[in-house]
């Protein structure tokens, strides 16, 4: 997986308004006016954007952001785009056994992010199960252990749930829980004992996957720097 580039580019755009794009773009494009460009400024370090429609592909996308900053200046910022689809294919990798899925929050707007099924992607919890809080998966994460159980479809599921490191996500298992016991009374082991350590590996792999979409920003931070200082 991590040997796999990011689906999208790496660009910069300076406060002078050039600009370094991997595609083109529209002329009269200005990027100092792109929310993702004015969200770094303000934040003054890296950051991930909410999800948008990308001007030049139309694509669902994510971008990693962070501000080229010489002097105590901010003079330009560098983005890493992360399509939507690279995000829900690593997703859909996340299984805790029969029944199971994974899915992705944004605790910053309280939409899904990524899930197996895409008409999912930027909807309510509320889509997925109709009693299903953010603030009880905040909450979930925010503990060691346990888990919570909600309905989804007609059916019952346990939900497991832990921030992903760096980022404003928290990733999510729902275990169909009839599936789950059935199969765990067979083997003589507990459910969440199981699930727990599939989130643990999951989140392995989400920290891995952001630290790996990141690496490149300080590169075009770096250069982008020399370059404006001459």
């Amino acid at each position: 997986i991590v040997a796999d580039e990011p689906t999208g580019s790496v660009d910069a755009v300076m406060a002078d308004k050039r600009n370094f794009f991997t595609s083109p773009n529209p002329p009269d494009y200005d990027g100092t006016q792109r929310p993702w460009y004015q969200q770094a400024v303000a934040a003054g370090k890296p950051a991930l954007t909410p999800i948008y429609v990308d001007a030049t592909t139309g694509d669902l996308t994510l971008t990693l952001v962070e501000p080229i900053i010489e002097n105590g200046r901010t003079i330009g910022v560098a983005g890493a785009d992360v399509l939507l689809n690279t995000i829900v294919d690593k997703v859909k990798t996340i299984h805790a056994g029969a029944g199971s899925f994974a899915f992705l929050l944004d605790t910053g707007t309280g939409t899904i992010l990524a899930h197996p099924r895409k008409e999912l992607a930027q909807q309510p919890l509320s889509a997925l199960a109709p009693a299903l809080t953010l603030a009880q998966l905040t909450a979930l994460a925010g503990s060691s252990t346990g888990h919570i159980e909600q309905t989804v479809g007609k059916d019952a599921y346990l939900f497991f749930a832990a921030p992903v490191p760096g980022t404003p996500w928290l990733l999510s298992i729902a275990v169909h829980k009839a599936t789950a016991l059935k199969d765990l009374s067979e083997l003589g082991v507990t459910a969440g004992g199981i699930t727990l350590l599939s989130l643990a590996a999951a989140m392995v792999l989400m920290a891995v996957i952001v630290t790996h979409l990141l690496r490149r920003l300080p590169l075009v931070r770096d250069a982008l720097a020399d370059i404006a200082s001459g």
